[in-house]
């Protein structure tokens, strides 16, 4: 295994573990608590929306642009401005589908409000991944990491201030400004990080040219296929449990305090993975299989590992966990958020052996395993919202995760066999 890249990977990890769960229990905890269960649910439905459709904004040009950079780094001046222009162009398209979205769906005026600010962030949010995906692409490792913790940082002092120095007037609302003040800033500096530290970028100059977005927009369909379906299947319950059950986002909000925590420890697992598309597409344009194969057994064993212990100590401490969290935490908080954990091992797990399958281009195969995955977690959503809420929910999101994973992995052990 590459001892240096672990070394920068483990600072990455690091930087991340003092910062992240600040802001999850420090911050967004505590905004849940001031707010409310129901006030949260809604905005999470809401946020869980703008990433369901997050593929127009993105189009999978940051997957697609940190493969080919990792490979071919001085074709970045001729393919940074260009395709960040088209992101931008795409933003507009984004906004617009959404809101009609939203719209059918029967949002009130205060949730399009609030909609239209997490819509904002989304897309202060993306250029800073886009930035990042430039820096990682380029192997300006220490960049990214602190470019990994930049917006969770700015929160915890914008956020945390308002929240910890009693505030308790605070609403959802400041809660969604205070981030938007943070993503500005982030992405202020992250873009600073780009074109000013960065040897391959000559001139800024934004290119308006519709030949050459159609190139970029083919090259990376499959890859926003992808993340679509991806989406769909991690992100559509949120929507669900506040759209289909009549508790003004109540089962929502019990959700969302399980998944939060879910999602944050995933994290740690989508930073690695983040890295190694850059990695693996390297590795496997040198043709070092060995070493994709050394990396892909050791990782993998170390996260499982890992996973699972955080979602045994967490079934066990269930209920102390959530008591000590939320205060209006009951016994159904609980029961989620134990279920939720369990799919923690196959989340993690993605982010090594599909990352993989994207580094060597088996998009194709991705994108029918991940549509199987969608019929499934709708269908099990369908039968068991209306029965259980958010535990419901949470038993289709481990079905779904674990069923993803073990194809995922059977195809990369397929795929590894063939070199020996």
């Amino acid at each position: 295994m590459n001892l240096k890249f672990i070394g920068k990977l483990s600072v990455l990890l690091f930087a991340n573990l003092l910062v992240k769960p600040l802001y999850i229990f420090g911050v967004e905890v505590e905004v849940q608590n001031i707010v409310g269960a129901e006030a949260y649910g809604q905005y999470l439905s809401l946020l869980n929306l703008t990433i369901i459709f997050s593929t127009i904004l993105d189009f999978g040009v940051n997957n697609f642009h940190n493969q080919k950079i990792s490979q071919y780094p001085k074709q970045l001046n001729q393919r940074f401005l260009p395709t960040l222009s088209l992101k931008l162009g795409l933003s507009w398209i984004y906004a617009i589908a959404v809101f009609i979205c939203a719209l059918m769906l029967g949002y009130s005026s205060f949730q399009l409000k609030l909609l239209a600010i997490i819509l904002l962030n989304q897309i202060f949010l993306s250029i800073i991944i886009y930035n990042r995906s430039t820096l990682s692409a380029l192997q300006f490792f220490k960049l990214d990491s602190i470019a990994s913790i930049l917006d969770k940082l700015l929160m915890i002092f914008i956020i945390g201030g308002a929240v910890w120095y009693g505030n308790k007037e605070f609403s959802i609302i400041n809660f969604a400004w205070g981030q938007t003040l943070a993503y500005a800033i982030a992405l202020a500096i992250t873009s600073f990080f780009v074109l000013f530290r960065n040897q391959y970028i000559k001139k800024l100059k934004l290119n308006f040219k519709w030949e050459q977005y159609k190139k970029i927009l083919k090259s990376s369909m499959p890859f926003a296929l992808l993340a679509v379906l991806m989406g769909l299947y991690t992100r559509i319950d949120g929507i669900m449990l506040e759209r289909m059950l009549n508790d003004n986002g109540y089962q929502a909000g019990v959700y969302a305090a399980g998944f939060r925590i879910l999602d944050g420890v995933n994290q740690f697992a989508l930073l690695i993975g983040y890295w190694l598309l850059s990695y693996f597409s390297k590795l496997y344009k040198e043709k070092r299989i060995l070493e994709i194969k050394d990396l892909t057994s050791k990782l993998s064993v170390l996260i499982i590992l890992g996973a699972c212990s955080i979602a045994g100590f967490c079934w066990i401490y269930k209920v102390d966990i959530m008591q000590y969290l939320y205060t209006e935490a009951t016994v159904e908080y609980s029961l989620v958020f134990g279920w939720l954990m369990w799919a923690l091992p196959s989340m993690a797990l993605l982010y090594v052996v599909g990352t993989l399958l994207t580094a060597v281009g088996e998009l194709r195969l991705l994108n029918s395993i991940a549509l199987v995955g969608v019929v499934l977690n709708l269908l099990l959503n369908f039968i068991l919202i209306p029965r259980l809420g958010a535990w419901g929910a949470a038993i289709a999101t481990v079905i779904t995760q674990s069923l993803v994973i073990v194809v995922k992995s059977f195809y990369v052990w397929k795929f590894l066999k063939r070199f020996g």
